[in-house]
């Protein structure tokens, strides 16, 4: 891998952020991260996370499929646009964060006085980045 850093520093911004846990070496370098079962029912589509579909899988099992390409794109320091990564991906990264936004978003909004009062008496929103704006439509709703 050409710039491991970007993957290291992607990893611990999921730890900082309690998504995932770091194992250390005997050392305290990172060794491996894990996803715990505290964070992965957030990432259920329903509230029983022994059944069903789990969005955060399939977004992993495309991924895990594109292998060859990452490994490639790492070791080159070529980058990979999110463009051209299929939409089985996209779908997942929509699926994936919609029950976080249906859940935290609403309540982060009403924390953020300016932000909320713009919303409560109507504005307009720009929503960039990935996915398919399920952020936007529950700011629409509150």
């Amino acid at each position: 891998i050409k710039n491991v850093r970007i993957l290291q520093e992607w990893a611990l911004c999921l730890v900082s952020n309690g998504f995932l846990e770091c194992i250390e070496s005997a050392d305290g370098a990172p060794e491996r991260y894990v996803l715990p079962l505290e964070t992965a029912v957030c990432f259920r589509k329903d509230e029983n996370i022994f059944s069903g579909e789990w969005p955060f899988l399939k977004s992993l099992q495309t991924l895990q499929n594109l292998q060859p390409v990452i490994i490639d794109k790492y070791t080159t320091g070529a980058g990979l646009h999110w463009g051209d990564l299929p939409q089985a991906l996209h779908n997942g990264v929509t699926e994936n964060y919609a029950p976080v936004y249906e859940h935290l978003l609403p309540n982060w909004i009403r924390l953020h006085d300016i932000a909320h009062c713009k919303l409560e008496t109507g504005g307009i929103v720009l929503d960039i980045g990935c996915g398919a704006g399920k952020s936007t439509c529950v700011l629409a709703r509150e």
